[in-house]
């Protein structure tokens, strides 16, 4: 799960080794998830795989940090 809070949405992210990463909604409130998730492709290279994501929450903001094989 990311660090960022709205209210009682939580967000958290899912990669594929196709470049897809994928963010789903949750509700701290209702336990549930949304209807589904905001899809986005990232290509760095051709034949570079994702292998996972994490996120961090520093001075300037909170960022993903995406690492790939």
């Amino acid at each position: 799960f990311s660090p960022l809070v709205s209210g009682s949405k939580r967000f958290l992210s899912s990669t594929g080794a196709d470049g897809t990463i994928c963010f789903w909604q949750w509700d701290a409130r209702t336990l549930k998830f949304g209807q589904g998730p905001g899809k986005f492709t990232e290509r760095s290279r051709p034949g570079v795989q994702m292998i996972c994501s994490s996120f961090s929450a520093g001075n300037h903001g909170h960022h993903l940090t995406l690492h790939y094989k």
